[in-house]
């Protein structure tokens, strides 16, 4: 008796473990940023008087667009950007994608810029896979803040 209680308790145990540790190994990556329309973004941006970092892709395997996501992750980034920065990261497909594209004339993804609350284009990352968070944060003070 005592045995199989054992052998039960190891099982459960053992099941628990492994789907903790899967887990762990399959999550994406958090993705950040203003969730809803353009339209709703544009009105928040305006209200906090805020500039955009908009990420549109297609590919969620990409190099660059896992670095990029990985970066607005980063805790020096969030703080940098915090009150000041809206992300807006879309999928080529997507409504707000399609919009983007359309305004910023973006054909190559992932497309990662900084934009103006009038919709200006500030700057536009090349190479942001090989970026780290430190020259997201130059590239920001150099061309967004004023």
């Amino acid at each position: 008796m005592r045995i199989s209680f054992f052998v039960g308790l190891l099982f459960v145990l053992g099941t628990c473990w492994n789907t903790t540790l899967f887990a762990q190994t399959e999550t994406e990556p958090a993705t950040v940023g203003f969730v809803g329309s353009l339209s709703e973004a544009t009105a928040v941006a305006k209200e906090k008087e805020m500039n955009f970092f908009i990420v549109v892709w297609e590919d969620d395997q990409n190099p660059a667009y896992l670095n990029t996501i990985s970066l607005l992750n980063d805790s020096s980034v969030i703080q940098a950007f915090d009150g000041k920065i809206l992300p807006l990261i879309a999928h080529s497909s997507s409504d707000n994608g399609l919009n983007m594209q359309k305004q910023f004339d973006l054909s190559e993804f992932p497309a990662a810029l900084f934009v103006s609350i009038e919709g200006e284009e500030l700057y536009t990352l090349e190479n942001p896979e090989k970026l780290e968070a430190d020259q997201l944060i130059d590239l920001y003070e150099r061309f967004v803040i004023p």
